[in-house]
């Protein structure tokens, strides 16, 4: 139920902060407010990917010849 609920509604405006959005819908969507608040807080800037583009300047120096 809480699915179609939440797969029905309209779409939030371009520009919506979604923490503000989660506060107002944590009652109706119970599910999704919980996964939203344990996924929301994960920085982008964590990925293993970056962390290898960074060191990746180490190995393509003079240094490593």
């Amino acid at each position: 139920m809480e699915f179609h609920t939440y797969a029905q509604a309209p779409l939030s405006p371009k520009g919506t902060d979604l923490l503000k959005f989660w506060d107002t819908h944590s009652k109706l969507y119970e599910t999704f407010f919980a996964l939203a608040m344990d996924y929301l807080p994960i920085q982008a800037t964590s990925v293993p990917s970056e962390r290898l583009f960074s060191s990746g300047s180490e190995t393509d120096t003079k240094r490593w010849n």
